[in-house]
């Protein structure tokens, strides 16, 4: 959970999908792997490591978080492990290396510059997981996946002018969740064979900037 923003509402449904696409979780007979993380969750609630923001009467926890004390050892854990790497600003042309994780957390107004930041992540072309976390963006950004690896795509937050193609390459998805053109959904999204989840959120018109060349993927 140091993977997302300090103080950052977590949408538990989200947070399940994403444990479950990862492999986090042992099955259990007789129940589904979303019935056992919703466990696990409670567990942690229960033990206070994790807050409960919103929760339904009928469904359970909406949205939850993590003490800031808490979230700064999963994120020292997740440093010391090489867990997974948060990039949370870029500096100087210099932004932070890899290094082999599997796992890149995206976060803020960095995706403003997400493109330089990956041309120099040159070992980031193992990774198995990238998510983009911060405000939504109004005009679409370029964004470059040259991740053949990935299992989970979380780019909810970035607008695309149509569906990207290329995304269907990506034949190990487990989980996809990003925002684009309302109708632009193709049929063979169906090819992506391993997709456990898709999370679409659609919208009827966007800010162009002018520029037809708006993601390689």
């Amino acid at each position: 959970m140091g993977a997302f923003p300090l103080s950052y509402e977590i949408p538990v449904p989200k947070l399940i999908k994403l444990w479950v696409s990862e492999g986090f979780l042992k099955p259990k007979r007789s129940k589904t792997l979303e019935k056992v993380a919703e466990e696990c969750l409670e567990e942690l609630v229960d033990r206070s490591l994790v807050l409960v923001h919103n929760s339904r009467s009928t469904s359970g926890i909406k949205t939850c978080s993590v003490h800031s004390a808490v979230w700064h050892l999963c994120v020292s854990a997740a440093e010391k492990d090489k867990f997974f790497l948060a990039i949370n600003r870029y500096r100087n042309g210099n932004p932070p290396q890899s290094n082999g994780r599997r796992r890149l957390c995206i976060r803020k107004n960095i995706l403003f510059a997400i493109k330089d930041v990956y041309n120099s992540m040159v070992s980031a072309s193992t990774a198995r997981s990238l998510l983009c976390i911060g405000p939504n963006h109004s005009h679409p950004l370029r964004v470059c996946l040259g991740f053949t690896f990935l299992r989970v795509l979380d780019v909810l937050t970035i607008r695309f002018y149509k569906f990207p193609d290329g995304i269907l390459e990506l034949v190990l998805l487990r989980y996809l969740a990003l925002t684009c053109k309302a109708g632009d959904l193709p049929t063979t999204v169906s090819k992506l064979c391993n997709l456990q989840f898709l999370i679409v959120r659609r919208h009827m018109s966007i800010k162009s900037s002018g520029d037809p060349s708006f993601s390689t993927v």
